[in-house]
């Protein structure tokens, strides 16, 4: 009998996982790669949750957002009418639009399907290359 190959339910810290935001009339799509939330995480974040007031809990998730992306295309305003990567912040994640951050958050705790591609950090990711040199 052939041995089906799987993907490991156990993953060691160096690996990071691709996902992407749905485009929206105010947003295009966010391409991104991020660590994976491990339960440890999760029951920290729910701790951390239970007790905090709405805007509270929007700048905890941000602040989680930018611990675990490692990259996206997310983009603002540079000079000369141009636009630049923007810096993987806690002040930048809040600065995106709604439905966005929502689904990435959603992505990163594993509520909404992410992407089946997992690398160890140091590999490179061309999708994200590619699309810069377009």
């Amino acid at each position: 009998m052939a041995k089906k190959k799987m993907l490991c339910a156990v993953i060691n810290d160096g690996y990071t996982f691709d996902g992407e935001t749905d485009a929206s009339d105010t947003c295009p799509s966010i391409k991104f790669q991020f660590r994976p939330f491990s339960g440890l995480d999760r029951a920290e974040w729910v701790d951390r949750e239970e007790k905090a007031s709405f805007k509270e809990k929007a700048i905890l998730r941000a602040e989680i957002l930018a611990d675990h992306l490692t990259g996206w295309d997310a983009q603002m305003p540079a000079e000369g009418g141009k636009y630049q990567e923007a810096p993987i912040t806690e002040e930048n994640v809040l600065a995106i639009d709604q439905v966005p951050f929502v689904q990435m958050f959603s992505i990163l705790i594993g509520q909404e399907k992410r992407t089946a591609k997992m690398r160890k950090s140091d590999e490179p990711n061309t999708e994200l290359e590619d699309e810069e040199k377009n």
